[in-house]
């Protein structure tokens, strides 16, 4: 991708120690349709935005693809019109698919007579619906693929979640891009008995996931753990980030973190969207929000500021990560005074 400077730079919280210093590389700038509300995910592989969101009947859109390319069309796809009888949809992740298309984990509400239903849905770059996978009694939390189109979940099971004597089993689950499982990964005794490892954090954050051509990167927010496997399942490494995200926050004299966003990159880096609160000493503002990186290896960590301004009720800007290139660049959605645009960025 051709890089355009971006006209103006973000104010640098001088407040912030760690922040006094950092210097804007030039950034790439991408003027996008607008998202709305719906959660976004960058789509490395194809340059391009995928949202999703809640959708009730009579409500159009659960799912947005847009690319950062004019020249392409908005997508936006209503899951309920190919189910007859449902009357809610809850994406809760997606991710790309092989030829541009999308991969949607997804429940659906149908009557109270009717059991949820818990569903893998493969729909092309225009939106058409082309595959239905029914992972019941797997409940994912978090999806992700890699390029021959198998798709792996970060997931419980329904039938034995928090069930003292119930079998052990695999939370991270390959399926091929038929749906048929592969293999299972990650036993769900390596989590206390009552946690979902998928589960969303406020205050750790979202669990996130990423495929890379020899390993497999987890995290689980609910514990604040990596997990690093090899393609096989093997588990390789396994470490807390609890005292480095403690440590960055104490250097920025603040006593409360909240992890908002976060993503690997294709060497196993961590990057995280946080929000610092208050703050243990008189002159920084009560609120912030940064950019952070955590090194694999070392767990050093490296920051930036990502902006947040309202006046009022109004939010005039809203900066925050979305995801990260395989080379460790950094993309954000910007939504400022209700123009949206893509950035990216190294830091």
């Amino acid at each position: 991708m051709k890089l355009h400077n971006v006209v103006g730079l973000f104010c640098v919280l001088s407040a912030l120690p760690g922040l006094a210093g950092a210097v804007d590389h030039p950034i790439a700038s991408y003027p996008i349709d607008p998202t709305g509300n719906m959660m976004p995910k960058w789509d490395d592989s194809n340059h391009r935005v995928l949202s999703y969101q809640q959708q009730k009947a009579g409500e159009q859109v659960a799912v947005q693809i847009t690319s950062i390319n004019a020249a392409e069309p908005t997508v936006k796809i209503n899951i309920l019109k190919d189910f007859p009888g449902a009357v809610e949809a809850f994406p809760v992740d997606i991710a790309s698919g092989v030829g541009r298309s999308v991969v949607v984990a997804c429940r659906l509400r149908y009557s109270k007579a009717v059991p949820l239903k818990v569903l893998i849905l493969t729909y092309d770059s225009a939106g058409k619906l082309m595959k239905i996978w029914d992972i019941a009694p797997y409940d994912p939390g978090i999806i992700s693929t890699d390029g021959d189109g198998n798709v792996y979940t970060l997931a419980v099971r329904s039938d034995v979640f928090n069930k003292a004597r119930g079998p052990d089993y695999g939370t991270l689950v390959e399926y091929d891009s038929d749906g048929k499982m592969v293999r299972e990964m990650l036993p769900a005794s390596l989590f206390p008995l009552d946690v979902d490892p998928a589960a969303y954090s406020g205050r750790t954050g979202p669990p996130f996931l990423k495929v890379s051509q020899d390993k497999i990167y987890v995290y689980a927010a609910i514990v604040s753990e990596v997990f690093v496997l090899d393609r096989s399942g093997n588990l390789l490494k396994r470490y807390t980030t609890n005292d480095p995200i403690r440590d960055l926050a104490a250097g920025n004299h603040y006593a409360s973190r909240e992890m908002i966003a976060g993503a690997f990159d294709g060497g196993g880096n961590l990057y995280f969207d946080m929000g610092l609160r208050e703050p243990v000493t008189k002159g920084p503002p009560n609120a912030v929000r940064i950019g952070a990186k955590l090194t694999a290896e070392s767990l050093q960590s490296s920051q930036w500021p990502n902006p947040w301004e309202a006046a009022g009720r109004e939010v005039v800007l809203d900066k925050r990560m979305i995801g990260v290139t395989a080379d460790g660049s950094v993309v954000s959605l910007v939504r400022e005074r209700g123009d949206f645009r893509v950035e990216i960025a190294t830091h």
